[in-house]
């Protein structure tokens, strides 16, 4: 099972189409407070799929509140093409960065192998 966070409602909606689309389950959050509350309560959670900017607690926070009880893996989508931001994910620990606007098979791939 996927979970996926956006604050942007097109986004959400492209992410579990697709991954659906591809077999996966997917669950969708609009923030990352309510992300933080489905993941710690569906352990069948395999992947995280986050945004970074989102109003409220952000994907950095999100990252880290993760970080300190999970190796879950965590692929990060953002606009930004702040080549900062990344660095800051990936010493976060997140284990894939992907650029927002991204193609179909881009995410696929990723996420195909992160959960390996």
């Amino acid at each position: 099972m996927i979970l996926a966070v956006d604050d942007e409602p097109h986004i959400r909606h492209v992410l579990r189409l697709v991954l659906q689309r591809a077999g996966y389950e997917v669950l969708v959050a609009d923030n990352a407070r309510e992300a933080l509350d489905i993941w710690q309560s569906r352990p069948e959670i395999r992947l995280l799929v986050t945004d970074l900017v989102m109003p409220g607690m952000n994907g950095f926070d999100l990252i880290r509140q993760v970080r300190q009880t999970s190796s879950l893996p965590i692929l990060v989508l953002t606009a930004s093409g702040e080549e900062q931001f990344e660095i800051e994910a990936r010493q976060l620990g997140a284990d894939a960065f992907l650029t927002k606007p991204f193609s179909r098979e881009e995410l696929l791939r990723e996420v195909s192998r992160l959960l390996g």
